[in-house]
């Protein structure tokens, strides 16, 4: 299994710049994914052989942009797209970070992916008919516990054996925790199977993180960039991330990405949400943060007033319109 870290300019505005939503992520996120594909030699995966497949585990994955970030890089070559559904759960009646008996009353066209030895086990659903896999697979997912990337892992390489067409697979994470402190082992020792089973076929499993290896907390969520934590860095990015921060201490950051989707498709939640921690600081929350929170939250509030007021004033238009012509003439 390969582990490895790139230097992300990108990323590192991502975990320093919480106010960042919507389309400004997507422009970065995209960028990540870019440097992470640009940064693979062409021995591992090489831009003119069978074009690979970028698996999106929705709802998270599809922010990564692999695709786009590959067809952008290698034109001439472009990327497929693989979609599904995937939930973490318990087959037992445990219930942290997921539901119990997840194992039970699956619906119609829900798949199942127990990982070896675990009590944790993944519904897959929306899956196509044609998976299309012809090519490496590439990934990009927020790591934290990592239990649903295993999962999905685990049931694509199934499939991909039972199909007779085994491929290497390619993890990408612009914010993600190699190990937590639970002792599980975190994501390198859940994956093991996975590059066992790769390994094989003669292909194998790469794992991406962009500048860090993030400290995983307790409660298996919040994803710290503090070393005083945990996390190890590129110095590089270190030194870029502290620098634009200032004094204000990395353990106050909280998670690196909050609630990745929300960036994008609750972006008032998440800005509120994001307000509400670093108003806790007062005047030591660093000024640019609070003043680019309070900028976004306005134009969002802003954009819900008009599109409410919208309504009503076509309605109003429409009553009026022909009184008023009337009495012009």
């Amino acid at each position: 299994m390969h582990i490895e870290r790139v230097q992300s300019t990108a990323a590192a505005r991502i975990v320093a710049e919480p106010y960042l939503v919507e389309d400004e992520l997507s422009q970065l996120a995209q960028q990540c994914s870019q440097d992470w594909l640009q940064s693979l030699p062409k021995e591992r995966l090489d831009p003119t052989g069978p074009a690979p497949v970028s698996l999106e585990i929705l709802n998270g994955g599809k922010f990564y942009y692999s695709k786009a970030a590959w067809d952008a890089v290698h034109p001439e070559n472009p990327c497929g797209l693989l979609k599904l559904r995937a939930r973490r759960g318990h087959a037992s009646g445990a219930s942290y970070g997921g539901p119990a008996h997840n194992d039970q009353n699956l619906e119609k066209g829900m798949e199942l992916y127990r990982s070896p030895g675990s009590d944790w086990c993944v519904r897959l659903w929306e899956i196509p008919e044609d998976l299309g896999l012809t090519g490496p697979v590439l990934v990009g997912d927020t790591i934290a516990t990592g239990t649903t990337l295993v999962g999905v892992l685990g049931w694509l390489v199934e499939k991909m054996e039972a199909a007779g067409a085994v491929h290497d697979i390619f993890v990408f994470t612009i914010v993600g925790a190699s190990s937590w402190s639970s002792g599980d082992g975190g994501v390198l020792d859940k994956l093991k199977h996975v590059d066992d089973a790769l390994r094989r076929h003669g292909k194998e499993l790469s794992i991406c993180f962009a500048n860090a290896y993030f400290a995983l907390d307790a409660n298996g969520t919040d994803l710290n960039p503090s070393p005083e934590r945990g996390a190890e860095w590129i110095p590089a990015a270190l030194e870029a991330v502290t620098k634009r921060v200032g004094d204000f201490p990395l353990t106050d950051l909280k998670c690196g990405v909050w609630d990745w989707g929300d960036r994008f498709t609750k972006a008032l939640h998440h800005l509120e949400e994001v307000a509400e921690h670093y108003e806790s600081f007062g005047e030591r929350a660093p000024l640019y943060i609070v003043e680019g929170l309070r900028t976004r939250i306005e134009q969002r509030r802003s954009a819900d007033d008009d599109a409410h007021a919208a309504p009503k004033r076509a309605h109003g238009s429409s009553d009026d319109a022909a009184p008023k012509k009337a009495k012009a003439a």
